[in-house]
């Protein structure tokens, strides 16, 4: 009973924008997923990139994976599984970018790909569903109280479970309703949250 939940704000700076003119810098000119996150053991990256090798096997299409985010820590086997990948041609890892870098990627991406074992909250899910961005997340620790209703969700154990939604989500893409995605963010909000925290440390 002494317990409370208290969801955390979107950031306002997010929302959907037509430009590309950043991603052409970057030189992405194809569909794309996204991954936004550091590079390390936790963000389950090996999994993603198994669950890619299965996509593009079954799809010969043009679409690529984005990775966005700095190195963390123990990233050798993740390196290394960037490497050797199959489809390393389709692989586009940019490293950290700016937060005007980040709202033109999410805005164009076909879905955020969030596979991590473990999130205390999952800023990176909140951000893209606010720029309309669906997104493809694991059903453990916070990741459901972010992503809702409106996330689709898969074992972060499971590759095959991964590469059915990435594979679902190509055929469904014309039928999301990006406004709905971003209307979901409302509930989201820093005066909400702070209106909480203040009835709860005064009971």
């Amino acid at each position: 009973n002494k317990i409370q939940t208290i969801l955390l704000g979107k950031d306002e700076f997010y929302y959907p924008v037509s430009t590309r003119n950043k991603l052409f810098k970057l030189k992405i000119n194809q569909p794309y997923f996204l991954f936004v996150g550091t590079i390390e053991p936790r963000k389950n990256l090996l999994t993603l990139l198994s669950s890619f090798e299965l996509f593009k096997q079954k799809n010969r299409n043009n679409i690529q994976l984005i990775i966005v985010g700095g190195k963390g820590w123990k990233d050798k086997k993740i390196k290394k599984a960037f490497e050797n990948h199959l489809y390393r041609k389709d692989i586009l890892v940019v490293g950290f970018r700016t937060k005007e870098e980040i709202r033109e990627l999410y805005s164009h991406a076909i879905a955020l790909i969030y596979p991590s074992f473990y999130e205390g909250f999952g800023f990176p899910i909140l951000e893209a569903l606010s720029c309309g961005t669906p997104v493809i997340i694991s059903n453990t620790s916070s990741m459901p109280e972010v992503g809702g209703t409106l996330a689709y969700y898969f074992n972060p154990y499971n590759k095959e479970e991964l590469f059915l939604l990435m594979q679902k989500i190509i055929y469904l893409e014309n039928e999301i309703d990006k406004n709905e995605l971003i209307q979901y963010t409302n509930n989201f909000s820093w005066t909400r949250y702070v209106e909480i925290f203040e009835d709860a440390i005064s009971q």
